[in-house]
């Protein structure tokens, strides 16, 4: 698969529908982009949040379990 020369140019060949927002839950499984390095990743990430509608939201985890 030829997937371009830029970040922009493989978003839009493996998300074509992103911009539109996610058609079902199976929509990620089904669409993966492998990279060798974490760098890699943290720009395809950048540039694919972008392109979600809508306000972006950040939800925070917890790594305790909160002892009531």
């Amino acid at each position: 698969m030829n997937c371009g020369t830029t970040i922009d140019d493989l978003l839009s060949t493996i998300y074509p529908e992103i911009q539109g927002g996610i058609p079902d839950d199976d929509y990620f499984p089904k669409h993966i982009i492998l990279s060798a390095s974490n760098e890699e990743v943290h720009k395809i990430n950048d540039k694919a949040v972008g392109l979600f509608p809508g306000q972006e939201h950040v939800y925070h985890s917890a790594d305790v379990q909160v002892q009531e």
